[in-house]
Order: C-alpha cells, then structure tokens, then sequence
C-alpha cells in the first residue's frame, strides 16, 4: 500500500508540474496531507531518475518535467524510404512507450517524411523527437516548395489560405497516382496537437478541442515544419480515428 501511495503522489507531481512549477509543493501536500518534507523526497527522486528538473535556490526552487530531445538533418536522396529512416532514426529514441501511442508515432512520421521525399522538392530533411515523462513531439521539416505553394500552383488557387482549406478536408494530394491526401488529415486527428507551418502561415489542430485554425507562422521561411505532439499515455489508437471517419476513407465526407 505505501508503495502505491508514493506511485500516486509522484505520478501527481508528474502529471500537475507543467501548470503549477513553483507551487507544486504545496498542491501535492494539500491533494495527499503529506508533509512538505515527504514531497520533497519524492521530487528528489524523480530528479535523480531524470523524470524531473529542478532549478534556483531552496526558497524559490522551480520545478519542470526533463526533456530529453534528439535532431538530426537527412539527405532525401540516401533516405528515400520513409520506413527506414522510422527504424534508423526515430523509434530507437522511443522505447518503452504503450504500443499504441508508438504505432500512432509511426503513422504520423511516415506519413509526413514520406510528403518531404515526394512532394517537397526539397533535398534535405531534419527530423526530431522530443520526450517528457507526459509526451512525445515529433518534428519534420525540409528545404523545399513549401506544401501550401505547391497545392495553391497544383489546383491554381488563388491564395495558399484556400490551400490549407483544401488540405484540412482530407482528400486533396498533388500525386493522385501515389497518395489519397489523407495522411495528413489522420495525422493531424490522432495527435493531440498538430501544425504545419510553411511561406508564412500556420495550419494548427488540436484534437482535445477538435478543432483547427490558420494564422501567421513565424515568418516566410523556405519549406514545411510538421510538429506533431501526443500524450504518452494517450488511450488512441490509429484503428479507432479510422473507424471514426470512415466516410472520409470512402471518399464520403
């Protein structure tokens, strides 16, 4: 039983840290009626275990959740194979997580590397993966066209705005032949937080509050970014966003 308690007061301190870094103390002694001492031992551990870090004095000590971050930059030419580059550079670094929020990874990172290699008409790509004890980002961008430019040319549109319309529906792709366009749309439906940025705008979806939006990006960059972020214990699984638009797979909107 003591065991148990201390799972849930660390588990507490974990889940509640991001939103509380300088008074997370005070929450866990106030949720469990524990001294401040015994969550101070608590906290201590999960800096040594690298769960959590710890930064300024005693008096006004902050807290935040380790991340640990790994970024590399690829040739398109040698890692042509969205499936290959998955195994060499990206699921080594994500060992131990549920195999559903893995399998969720591996969609969303092929299906994203495999646009940078066909449709970027880019060179180079740099890929990331970024992990905290409550989630993992996944980063793709490349050098390229930029995706929003390319389907405004590809369907003569008259703004990229109405390229990210089009995008969002789920069944717009530049190769006909090689994809359905709807790799995207999944993607950004399984994650909880989704976002392309490229030429200047932003496409973001947020799957907790279903819904997405368009903005200014950071500036009129060359290329695509895709940030793709989803909770380690999240209790998705790519079957379940599949069978919940199942329409969208038979081309029924």
């Amino acid at each position: 039983m003591t065991e148990l308690r201390n799972e849930q007061v660390r588990r507490f301190l974990i889940d509640h840290i991001e939103d509380h870094p300088r008074d997370i103390v005070s929450r866990a002694v106030e949720e469990f009626g524990i001294t401040r001492q015994a969550v101070h031992r608590h906290l201590a551990k999960l800096v040594k275990d690298r769960v959590v870090e710890a930064k300024g004095t005693t008096r006004n000590k902050e807290y935040s959740l380790a991340l640990t971050g790994f970024e590399s930059e690829l040739l398109l030419a040698v890692n042509s194979d969205e499936d290959q580059a998955w195994r060499v550079h990206v699921a080594s670094r994500l060992n131990g997580l549920p195999e559903n929020t893995l399998n969720i990874c591996h969609y969303g990172f092929t299906e994203i590397f495999n646009n940078a290699i066909d449709h970027s008409e880019g060179t180079q790509a740099r890929v990331g993966v970024y992990r905290s004890a409550k989630k993992v980002s996944l980063f793709v961008g490349d050098h390229g066209v930029g995706i929003f430019e390319k389907i405004k040319r590809r369907f003569d549109l008259e703004d990229r705005r109405h390229a990210i319309l089009e995008l969002s529906k789920g069944k717009l792709t530049t190769d006909p032949a090689r994809h359905s366009g709807q790799g995207i749309f999944f993607s950004s439906r399984m994650f909880d937080f989704f976002t392309i940025e490229s030429g200047g705008l932003r496409f973001l979806h947020s799957r907790h509050e279903d819904r997405w939006l368009i903005d200014s990006g950071p500036g009129d960059l060359p290329g695509t970014s895709v940030i793709m972020s989803i909770a380690v214990d999240s209790k998705l699984t790519p079957k379940v966003i599949f069978d919940q638009f199942t329409d969208l797979r038979y081309g029924r909107l």
